[in-house]
């Protein structure tokens, strides 16, 4: 049996310290109906669930841009509007171009 610093057993203190209080019965606690159910689980990271989606669509536009500059760029292909301007600035710099 250990023995505490004060001499007394400890075990049997126990023991005795809990049929003590539940003999003499003491003052009740009150207790709410939201303290036994707790925070709703449903609420935690509510705020974070737009911003989340946000970056998940910019991220996605991103890399879509991405794949198609490389395939543009690796095609040699051009758009209209770099075509038109890649023409007009030729024909300027021949000459050809009707005034």
């Amino acid at each position: 049996m250990q023995i505490l610093p004060n001499g007394t057993a400890w075990i049997p203190n126990l023991v005795q310290t809990i049929t003590d209080g539940i003999t003499k019965g003491g003052q009740s606690v009150t207790v709410d109906q939201k303290l036994i159910d707790g925070p709703n689980p449903n609420n935690r990271g509510k705020i974070f669930i737009p911003l989340i989606l946000a970056f998940q669509v910019s991220f996605g536009f991103m890399f879509c841009l991405y794949i198609a500059l490389q395939i543009i760029w690796k095609d040699d292909v051009h758009p209209s509007f770099l075509l038109v301007s890649v023409l007009f600035r030729s024909q300027k710099d021949t000459g050809s171009h009707k005034e």
